[in-house]
C-alpha cells in the first residue's frame, strides 16, 4: 500500500496521471484511511512547491497551484440526503480527490451511487484516490455495475482483504 500510495504521490507531483486512479481496497483498520489522510496533509503542504518546481518545463507541470479536496463518502451521503450537494464542486473540479470509505453509506435511494458514478466517470484520467471496505469481486453488485466499471478503469487496485487490523495486532 505504501509503495502504491508514494508512486501515486510521485505522479501527482509531476502532473502524470497514469493511472489516474488509485483504489485501496481491504478490510476496517488495515490502515487505508491512515495512508488517504497523510496524501491529503502531504499534497496540501508541497502543492505551491510542486507548481514552482515545473514552472521552467515547457509545458508547466502545474499553471497553477493545484488543489486538494478528501471527502469521507458516509458523510457526503448524509449530506445529500439533506439536499446539500456542495461537495459535488470540489469532487468533480479539484485536481486530487481522495474519497474515503465508498461502500459504508446508507444510501437505499442511490442517489448517492449515481453522484459517485457521476464523480468517477468526469475524473477518468485526473488524480483520484478512493477507499473501500468491499471486496473488488462484490462492486458491482453492491455498488452497481457502472461504479465498477469506473473503479476497474485506469486504475491501480491494492487489495488489502488478509490484511490483519492494525488495531488487533498490537
Amino acid at each position: 500500500m505504501s509503495d502504491a500510495a508514494e508512486a501515486f504521490c510521485h505522479h501527482w507531483y509531476l502532473n502524470d496521471p497514469n493511472p489516474g486512479l488509485l483504489v485501496l481496497a481491504g478490510a476496517p483498520n488495515c490502515g487505508k484511511t491512515h495512508v488517504v489522510r497523510a496524501v491529503f496533509w502531504w499534497a496540501q503542504a508541497v502543492a505551491f512547491r510542486a507548481m514552482e518546481d515545473g514552472a521552467g518545463e515547457k509545458p508547466p507541470r502545474w499553471t497553477r497551484v493545484p488543489s486538494i479536496a478528501f471527502y469521507r463518502w458516509p458523510e457526503v451521503t448524509d449530506g445529500f440526503k439533506e439536499g446539500d450537494y456542495s461537495p459535488m464542486t470540489d469532487l468533480l473540479d479539484s485536481d486530487l480527490v481522495i474519497i474515503d470509505d465508498i461502500g459504508a453509506e446508507y444510501d437505499p435511494s442511490k442517489n448517492a451511487a449515481n453522484r459517485l458514478c457521476q464523480t468517477l466517470s468526469r475524473r477518468e484520467q485526473k488524480f483520484t484516490m478512493v477507499t473501500t471496505n468491499i471486496h473488488p469481486e462484490h462492486w458491482a453488485h453492491l455498488f452497481d455495475v457502472r461504479i465498477a466499471d469506473r473503479l476497474l478503469r485506469n486504475s491501480q487496485i491494492v487489495d488489502l482483504f488478509g490484511v490483519p487490523s492494525y488495531a488487533v495486532a498490537k
